[in-house]
Protein backbone atom coordinates (compact mmCIF):
# COMPACT_ATOMS: atom_id res chain seq x y z
CA UNK A 1 0.00 0.00 0.00
CA UNK A 2 1.23 3.60 -1.06
CA UNK A 3 -0.55 5.66 1.67
CA UNK A 4 -2.32 5.10 4.83
CA UNK A 5 -5.43 2.84 4.29
CA UNK A 6 -8.25 2.33 7.68
CA UNK A 7 -9.55 -1.03 7.52
CA UNK A 8 -12.91 -2.12 9.05
CA UNK A 9 -12.96 -5.75 9.68
CA UNK A 10 -16.39 -7.33 11.04
CA UNK A 11 -16.20 -10.41 12.98
CA UNK A 12 -12.19 -9.77 13.67
CA UNK A 13 -11.51 -12.02 16.80
CA UNK A 14 -13.33 -14.92 15.31
CA UNK A 15 -10.29 -17.67 13.48
CA UNK A 16 -10.37 -16.43 9.82
CA UNK A 17 -10.53 -12.47 11.10
CA UNK A 18 -7.98 -12.36 13.32
CA UNK A 19 -5.71 -14.30 11.41
CA UNK A 20 -6.18 -11.37 8.52
CA UNK A 21 -6.24 -8.61 10.91
CA UNK A 22 -2.92 -9.82 12.08
CA UNK A 23 -2.06 -10.59 9.00
CA UNK A 24 -2.33 -6.76 7.87
CA UNK A 25 -0.74 -5.24 10.87
CA UNK A 26 2.38 -7.19 10.78
CA UNK A 27 2.72 -6.98 6.85
CA UNK A 28 1.67 -3.26 5.80
CA UNK A 29 3.23 -0.57 7.95
CA UNK A 30 0.61 1.93 6.22
CA UNK A 31 -2.73 0.63 7.72
CA UNK A 32 -4.74 0.59 10.75
CA UNK A 33 -7.37 -1.88 11.74
CA UNK A 34 -10.65 -0.79 13.41
CA UNK A 35 -12.14 -4.80 14.60
CA UNK A 36 -15.82 -4.95 14.80
CA UNK A 37 -17.30 -7.96 16.66
CA UNK A 38 -19.99 -8.66 19.16
CA UNK A 39 -18.08 -11.70 20.62
CA UNK A 40 -20.37 -14.44 20.29
CA UNK A 41 -19.30 -18.20 20.67
CA UNK A 42 -16.75 -17.65 17.91
CA UNK A 43 -15.32 -14.54 18.96
CA UNK A 44 -12.15 -14.71 21.65
CA UNK A 45 -10.72 -11.28 21.76
CA UNK A 46 -7.81 -13.57 23.42
CA UNK A 47 -7.02 -14.07 19.78
CA UNK A 48 -5.32 -10.42 19.25
CA UNK A 49 -4.84 -9.41 22.91
CA UNK A 50 -1.55 -8.84 22.24
CA UNK A 51 -2.62 -6.06 19.59
CA UNK A 52 -3.78 -4.42 21.78
CA UNK A 53 -0.59 -1.97 22.57
CA UNK A 54 -0.44 -1.34 18.51
CA UNK A 55 -1.77 2.20 18.34
CA UNK A 56 -2.91 0.92 14.66
CA UNK A 57 -5.24 -1.30 16.03
CA UNK A 58 -8.95 -0.43 17.69
CA UNK A 59 -11.33 -2.61 18.99
CA UNK A 60 -15.68 -1.87 19.08
CA UNK A 61 -17.80 -4.55 20.42
CA UNK A 62 -20.98 -4.81 18.65
CA UNK A 63 -23.45 -6.10 17.20
CA UNK A 64 -22.75 -5.36 12.40
CA UNK A 65 -27.23 -5.79 12.44
CA UNK A 66 -27.12 -2.28 14.82
CA UNK A 67 -26.98 0.49 12.00
CA UNK A 68 -25.54 3.13 14.92
CA UNK A 69 -22.91 1.09 15.37
CA UNK A 70 -22.10 0.20 11.96
CA UNK A 71 -22.34 3.65 11.18
CA UNK A 72 -19.79 4.72 13.89
CA UNK A 73 -17.52 2.31 12.69
CA UNK A 74 -17.28 3.00 9.51
CA UNK A 75 -16.09 6.71 9.83
CA UNK A 76 -12.82 7.60 8.44
CA UNK A 77 -12.88 3.61 6.52
CA UNK A 78 -11.50 2.98 3.66
CA UNK A 79 -11.71 -0.94 3.19
CA UNK A 80 -14.81 -2.48 4.86
CA UNK A 81 -13.61 -6.72 5.16
CA UNK A 82 -17.13 -8.78 6.43
CA UNK A 83 -16.12 -12.02 8.25
CA UNK A 84 -18.65 -11.92 10.79
CA UNK A 85 -21.31 -15.06 10.45
CA UNK A 86 -23.26 -16.99 12.47
CA UNK A 87 -23.11 -20.06 10.45
CA UNK A 88 -21.24 -22.91 12.53
CA UNK A 89 -22.81 -26.16 10.73
CA UNK A 90 -23.64 -27.61 14.54
CA UNK A 91 -25.39 -24.33 14.91
CA UNK A 92 -27.53 -23.80 12.05
CA UNK A 93 -28.86 -27.59 12.84
CA UNK A 94 -29.95 -26.95 16.12
CA UNK A 95 -30.58 -23.42 15.61
CA UNK A 96 -32.32 -23.00 12.80
CA UNK A 97 -34.03 -19.88 13.64
CA UNK A 98 -31.19 -17.97 14.74
CA UNK A 99 -29.46 -18.91 11.11
CA UNK A 100 -32.24 -17.60 9.40
CA UNK A 101 -32.55 -14.36 11.04
CA UNK A 102 -28.89 -13.61 11.04
CA UNK A 103 -29.00 -14.27 7.58
CA UNK A 104 -31.26 -12.08 6.58
CA UNK A 105 -29.95 -9.14 9.48
CA UNK A 106 -26.40 -9.90 7.68
CA UNK A 107 -28.21 -8.79 4.67
CA UNK A 108 -29.28 -5.75 5.77
CA UNK A 109 -26.14 -5.14 7.34
CA UNK A 110 -24.21 -5.09 3.68
CA UNK A 111 -26.56 -2.79 2.51
CA UNK A 112 -26.10 -0.70 5.57
CA UNK A 113 -22.49 -1.03 5.12
CA UNK A 114 -22.70 -0.07 1.55
CA UNK A 115 -24.80 3.01 2.34
CA UNK A 116 -22.11 4.02 4.82
CA UNK A 117 -19.36 3.47 2.32
CA UNK A 118 -20.83 5.22 -0.30
CA UNK A 119 -21.25 8.62 2.54
CA UNK A 120 -17.46 8.43 3.08
CA UNK A 121 -16.08 7.30 -0.32
CA UNK A 122 -15.69 9.11 -3.84
CA UNK A 123 -16.62 7.06 -6.77
CA UNK A 124 -13.50 8.61 -8.32
CA UNK A 125 -10.95 7.45 -5.45
CA UNK A 126 -8.99 3.98 -6.16
CA UNK A 127 -7.97 1.65 -3.74
CA UNK A 128 -4.54 0.93 -4.20
CA UNK A 129 -3.09 -1.86 -2.35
Amino acid sequence: MDSEKNFLVTGGCGFIGSNFVRYMLENYQHCSVTNLDKLTYAGNPDNLRDLEKDTRYSFIKGDICDPEIVNKAMENIDIAVHFAAESHVDRSISRKGKLVKFTISAQEMRERIYRSLKRYWSYSERINL
